[in-house]
Formats: structure tokens, sequence, C-alpha cells
């Protein structure tokens, strides 16, 4: 995970290492972080620590990495990586608190694939639904609406309902 640290932008805030973990027979692997009470059940595994929350975080799934916790792959933090300390990015996606950077309180996307946000604030949950990665419910019901599941594919995903600028209203419109 690449989030800030006093050293400014591009700072390796987790680096973890699955070696020790197999994906199931189903096909999946869910993991979660245990500082919080867990909503759902079936994970795979739980590792301790907590994600931060209330900035811009990318999140990457890599192989052959070499980077550590406290690196520095920003190092002149103009919001491209310097250093790749990876072999393949195998997924990857950002959440997105603000577009508006200063490597102090808030922190580059260092990926392409964003969520958010939701409203003014980072989405304190998001969810894959085939290609695409959502914003979810933040508290209530869960599993959210039946589409949010651990160990399974999502499934009855709702369809993203495009922007409503100028230029999507004159295109749906025009036919």
């Amino acid at each position: 995970m690449i989030g800030d640290g006093t050293g400014g932008c591009g700072i390796v805030e987790a680096a973890i290492n699955l070696g020790a973990f197999s994906i199931q027979a189903d096909g999946f692997f869910a993991i979660r972080y245990s500082a919080g009470v867990a909503l759902l059940t079936g994970y795979d595994a739980s590792l301790a620590g907590s994600f931060e929350n209330s900035d811009n975080l990318t999140f990457l799934l890599v192989t052959g990495n070499t980077a550590a916790a406290a690196n520095d792959l920003d190092t002149n933090n103009d919001g491209v990586l310097d250093l790749t300390p990876w072999t393949t990015i195998i997924d990857q996606v950002g959440i997105l608190e603000t577009a508006v950077v200063n490597c102090t309180t808030d922190e580059y996307l260092y990926t392409g694939t964003t969520v958010g946000p939701d409203g003014t604030f980072a989405p304190g949950h998001i969810y894959r639904c085939g290609a695409s990665w959502l914003i979810g419910p933040f508290g209530g019901v869960l599993p959210a609406g039946g589409v949010d599941t651990v160990g399974g594919a999502n499934t009855g995903c709702p369809v993203p309902v495009a922007p409503s600028t100028w230029s999507n209203i004159k295109a749906r419109t025009s036919n």
C-alpha cells in the first residue's frame, strides 16, 4: 500500500508478503486487517494492523516485490513512481479522497484505476464487480445489498451511471 509519510508522497505504508498463503479451491483469497471488527465471515487470512483513512491510497498486488514499509518510491514527490521494486503488477486500485495533493496531508495516486471520492470523503468501502471497482455503502447491513461477498464472486452489481454532464446528456438524447 502506497500512501504518504513523514518523507512526503510515495511512501510504502505496508508491504505484505502473501507467500505463506495460497488461493483456496474456490479461486478466491480474502484477507483483512484485524484492527476492526469483522462484519463478514469467510476470510482466508487476517493480518495485524489497519488501513489509513481520510487519504488517497494506492493498493498494488505485485510479484517479485522488494519494497519494505517506509521506502520512498516517489523520491521527488511529483506523482510519478521513481522506483518500482517489483516484477509485475497483477492488480491495482487507488482510493481517492482528493485530487489536490500537497504531499504533507494528501497523497498522489499511483494508478489509473481509481474509486472515489465519496462526496468529500475517501470511500470507506470499495469492492470489485467484474472488471470494475465500485464504492460500497459505508455502514448498514452487510454484505452490501448482497453484492459484496467474501470468498465468492460479487454478483448483481449495480450498473454505473454516467455523470450528468452536458455532453453526456446531449449524447443520451441525440438519437
